[in-house]
This record gives C-alpha cells, structure tokens and sequence, in this order.
C-alpha cells in the first residue's frame, strides 16, 4: 500500500535517542548541545539524568496513546552550575501522513477499528480525531529556546521520516516550555489585594464567632446587627435552619442530587481532556448505552432551571395573591449581589492564586486562566455567554449567566402577569413555545449535531467549537426547561388554588410514563451516532427540539407530586433531611469544583487509562472536597456577604424617605 520501509515509532525512538540541540545561530545552546553529547559517551550522570527525561519511546499508540510527557520534574531539577547547564522540559509536537496519494483527509463521525490483515496505516485514515498526531518530550540545557529546539528537531527528524516515505510537520508548543532559569512569573499587583481581602474576611468572620460566642445571651435585637451576619455561627444556624413547612422537600434533594451529577459530568468532560491511553476503545464506546449517558450527562443541569422557574414563578403569584407589586429591578439587582461576592473570589483565585500554584505538563495543558485575565468583566455583569463566549472562565459560567438573564425574563413576566394576568400567562405561553422550536431552528441552519461528543481536546479547543457555544452557552436555546418550571408553578398554584383532588393510584399512573420520557431523553440519542452512519438531519432536529422538554417536563411533575401529596417515592429519597443542609451549599459547590478539578487534574505526569468506574471513582472524592471548600467559601465568603443584598432594599427607602420629606416641604408651602 505505502512506500515507508519503517514504523514510525521505531523512526523516533532511534532518532530521538542521539538528538543532540543545537542553537539557530551557534551560540550557548549549541556549545552546551555538545557538551551533553561528550558527557553522554561518558555516561556522565547529568548528561544520563537529561536523556533519561526525554521520552524513550512511545507504545500503545494503535490504541490512542498520542503522549509520552517524560519526566519533567528530574528534567527541572537538572543543575550543573560549573558548566552553567540546567534542564528545560519541553514537549514537541509531530503530525505524520504517509507520501502517498492513498492517504487522504478523510473523516467520518465514527471510529472504526481496521481489520486485522489490513495495513497499519488505515487506523489514521478515517475518524474524526485521529492519532496521527503524536507528542514527544525533551530535555534540553535550559540555554535552548523553543526556536532552538524546533529548529533542532526539524534538521534532525523530519529529514529521516521523509527518507522512510512520511511527511510530518513539527512544532513546540510554548505551553509546556519549563525551566527552573527562566524568569519568575511577574505578581500582579491585584495578588496582593487579593490575599489581603481573603485575609480581611477570615479575620472578620473569626473576630466576629469570637465575639457571638462571647457574647452568648445577646437578645435578638443586639443579634440583628451587621457583624453578626460574619459570625459562623449565625452562618451554620442558617445552613441547618430546615424549611418552615414540608412543602418543597424534594427541590433540596434534587439540586443535591444534581449537582453530584453536574460534578461527576464535569469529571468526565475534564478527564477526555486529558491524554489517556486507550482512546480507541472510548471512541468504540460512542453510540452505546454507557457513551450516550456520559455524552448526554450535562443534561441534568435543566434541573436547576427548571427548579429556579418554578420557585421564582411561585413567588411572584403569591406576591400577585397578595397584591404586591413585582419591582422588576430590584429583583433583578438582588439577584445579581446574591451571586456576585462568592462569584468574584473565585474568579479572583483563578486569576491570581492558581496560576501560583505548581502543575505538571498535563496543567499546561488544560488549565488556562487568560479568560478569566481578559474577559473578568464579562462574567461579573453576567454577559459572556452572549460576549465571547469561547472564554470561559469557570466551566459553569455559562450556566451563571443564563441563570441571571432567565431570572430577568422571569420578573418581566411577573410585572406584565401584575398587570394583566391573562396577557402575562400568552406570553408564558408563546415564549415556551418559541424556547422549544429555536434549537430545531438553529440545528436546521447550521446542520448541527443534536449532542455534541465529549472528543479528546483541551478546554480551549472544546470553548472553539462553534457547534458546542453556539447549542450550550446561549440562553435563548436552554430557556424551554425554565420557562416549563414557570408553568409548572402556575399549574400548582391553581391546583391549590381549586383543591384539587388527586389519587396515589393516578400520580403512579403518570409517574410510569414520566420516568419512561425522562429516560428516552437521554437514552435515544444513541441512535444518532453509529459508526458508519451518515448525519441524519430531521433525527438531530427532532432530537434538540425535545431532549430538554423530555427531561424537564417530569422534573417539573416530581416538584408537584411531591408538594401536593406528598409522594412517598419523592418524600423518602430526594425528601431527606440531609438534603435540606446540603442545600445550602449548592451555589458554592457549583463555584469551587471547577477550579478543583482543573487543579488536580493538572497535578498528572502521564497519560491516564480512562474507565468509567475510575471516572466514578474520582467523582466520588472531587465530590467529597467540592463540598468541603464549598463549607468553607459559604461561611468565610458567601453567607457574611449575604448583607449585601439588602442594599437596593437600603437605597429605596433611603430614596422613599428623601421623596416624602419633599412632598411634606411642598404640602406645607
């Protein structure tokens, strides 16, 4: 079939093991290039430890390992000062394909595996993310740049690969250049503010529990003032403060419970970001039960949507009930203080501590804070998933903005259902409608895929991905969940409102069917790639059109049946109290595991093998600690700050009071 007379991992290993850098121009690169050559022949310890950091040969590739990282940290510990010789770690790239006409650009939406008398070569020709792209690591005197070595390796390699019928194109990637010599990142100016605020909080709240518990039998008007709000114990009186009435138990357990899903699929979504051995096999795994459940796993976030919709929907009928007006800003302005303190530190932590902290070449490669440097303002008026969206600083900032931009929606329609009930609710209604038809639309123009496929790419290069931004972060293609949760709220409150009689026996009755299109909602997404298969278009517009409706719609009923009659399957699962005290620890939670799980996961050396039981595994103690840091952002951050929320309450009547002193000035006149 070829011409290549070699394989090319047999090529590299050869070549790579007497590489010898060498500077553009001669200089200090090649002087020390020459001196690691003569004290290699002598096996000279320094000279073994640097070759010993470089890749030696890369294996498994057939089964999708692409990665060989070495060893970076003995590289970075290499140090001869009386020759002036430290080690930099550096990771190369190499894209190959045969010289040959009868290897061409070719992709399907699927892997599939080539029989086994076939030629090699046919395992990089037809699948979207093919392993014809390798990374190779090198250890080099630190007196080498990333020019130097391209320039090096280029002479070097390329010339043997072409002699054996391979065409390939190298590069260096600057991300994983690393050296002990280079100069130290420069601290921001904003590092030390941010350590000296996090330090004014911890010296707060810890000032302020003294003083609560010194001050033990303060009656409740002493209690009310502003410093208590920093004490932990006010802060854990709240936290475990259970709901007056049993009404909304099961929403506690289902946030809960939705977010340790939202965690374990952002655990997935991380882990396919990183080099992992056995590629092939998950690729073979697209289309099945468990591939489909892991691809479609981010469905679960309606749950919050649908959830924040129904409880916003239920306050504003009962301020309508009670014939308060819906102050549309100061909902809104609200809403915004509750998110924005606990929101802001981590977006400061990101952009000032993390990039601090020590990672290994795999941290390189998914960790990324320029978003968070560039785009800060973006996420704190709660716009960037409309205003460059492809940088996004936490992985659920999107999900932050929609959040806050639904809210909006929501009080507009509480104002305008204020007003006129029956023009509120047809627009209730034609808004629904218009959120469900949209993503059929969208899909219909672009020719989109109905799920987007979690493939092996860095968070950058997935946040590219015109298909992904433009089907997830969006909010006026992910509002159908929220604006259901609104309806469902006013279907509960008529169904009070007209005692309305329900059996178990008939909940039951629709549960079955509930379950039945929760399940499909997920499930049959699986039918839309199989390898081989061409792209359906009608399926993946089918597909986007009710894939959230399915899932939102018996969310939504679980919500009523479990408030209107207490239905024990909802009342003794997601109902538990435990539930109710976790609760209080979603929002935090949903802040601190992005930044967790990017930092751990940063802290590999190597390739990983990717199972399901170990992604669960993992999920299990990302769980464990997002919910440790979260106890502890929501009492030294979130709950002291809570306060804040008061002020648009603070500048109204302050506003009020200025207003009435003049009309009383004018009256009197």
């Amino acid at each position: 079939m070829v011409a290549t007379t070699a394989w090319i991992l047999q090529i590299l290993a050869r070549t790579m093991a007497s590489y010898v850098p060498f500077a553009i121009k001669d200089g200090l690169c090649t002087k020390h290039g020459q001196l690691y050559s003569m004290h290699l022949s002598n096996l000279t310890h320094w000279a073994v430890q640097m070759l010993d950091s470089s890749s030696a040969g890369l294996s498994g590739i057939l089964s999708g390992n692409r990665y060989d990282f070495g060893n970076q940290d003995q590289c970075a510990e290499l140090a001869v000062p009386e020759l002036h010789i430290y080690g930099r770690y550096l990771v190369f790239s190499l894209k190959f394909s045969l010289n040959t006409t009868q290897f061409k650009e070719q992709s399907t939406t699927a892997y599939e595996k080539p029989k086994p008398g076939s030629s090699v070569w046919q395992e990089f020709l037809r699948h979207d993310n093919r392993t014809n792209e390798i990374h190779w690591a090198v250890c080099v005197p630190a007196s080498c740049s990333s020019a130097d070595v391209q320039h090096s390796l280029t002479s070097t390699l390329i010339p043997v690969l072409e002699s054996n019928g391979i065409i390939s194109n190298l590069t260096v990637p600057d991300r994983f250049n690393y050296s002990k010599m280079d100069q130290p990142i420069d601290v921001p100016p904003g590092y030390y503010l941010f350590l000296l605020i996090t330090a004014g909080l911890f010296l707060a709240v810890i000032l302020a529990t003294t003083y609560h518990l010194w001050q033990g039998d303060a009656n409740s008007e002493e209690r009310k003032k502003w410093y208590y709000r920093f004490s932990m114990v006010t802060s854990m009186g709240t936290l475990l403060r259970t709901e007056p009435t049993d009404e909304f138990r099961a929403i506690s357990g289902m946030k809960v419970l939705s977010m340790f899903l939202v965690i374990m699929g952002h655990r997935v979504m991380i882990s396919s970001f990183l080099p992992y051995i056995n590629q092939r096999e998950m690729q073979q795994k697209v289309g099945t039960i468990t591939g489909t459940y892991l691809a479609n796993s981010a469905l679960v976030v309606n749950t919050f949507f649908v959830v924040t919709g129904f409880l916003t929907n239920c306050k504003i009928l009962k301020n309508i009930d009670s014939n308060k007006s819906i102050n549309v800003f100061k909902w809104i302005i609200r809403r915004w203080i509750r998110f924005l303190p606990a929101y802001a530190f981590i977006l400061g932590f990101v952009v000032y501590i993390l990039p601090q902290l020590d990672v290994g070449p795999i941290g390189r490669y998914v960790i990324s804070t320029a978003p968070c440097r560039q785009y800060w303002w973006t996420h704190l008026v709660f716009i960037n998933n409309y205003l460059y969206p492809e940088n996004q600083c936490l992985i659920p900032s999107w999900y932050m903005a929609c959040d806050l931009q639904f809210y909006a929606m929501c009080s507009f329609l509480g104002f305008i259902m204020f007003r006129s009930r029956k023009v509120g609710l047809s627009l209730l209604a034609s808004l629904t409608i218009i959120s469900v038809v949209i993503p059929g639309v969208v899909t219909f123009k672009e020719h989109f895929v109905g799920v987007n496929l979690i493939e092996q790419k860095n968070f950058e290069e997935y946040l590219s991905n015109k298909a992904f931004v433009e089907t997830y972060f969006y909010a006026h293609l992910r509002a159908s969940p929220f604006l259901i949760g609104m309806g469902a709220a006013y279907v509960y409150y008529l169904m009070k409102s007209y005692n309305v009689k329900i059996s178990k026996l008939q909940i039951w009755l629709i549960f079955v069917p509930m379950a039945m299109l929760m399940t499909a909602s997920v499930s049959s997404f699986c039918g839309l790639h199989i390898a081989g298969q061409d792209y359906k278009l009608w399926a993946n517009i089918l597909y986007v059109t009710v894939y959230r409706v399915g899932w939102a719609i018996p969310v939504a009923f679980l919500i009523i049946a479990e408030a209107y009659t207490a239905f024990a399957l909802c009342r003794k699962t997601v109902g538990l109290r435990l539930f109710q005290y976790l609760n209080g620890l979603t929002y935090s939670a949903l802040l601190v595991q992005s930044p967790l799980q990017l930092y751990l996961t940063g802290l590999g050396r190597s390739s990983m093998y990717y199972s399901s039981f170990l992604v669960f595994w993992m999920s299990l103690g990302d769980i464990f600690l997002s919910y440790l840091l979260a106890l502890a952002l929501y009492l030294f951050v979130e709950a002291p700050l809570t306060s804040l929320q008061d002020i648009p309450d603070t500048i109204s009547n302050w506003l009020i009071a200025i207003c009435s002193r003049n009309v009383d000035k004018m009256l009197k006149k």
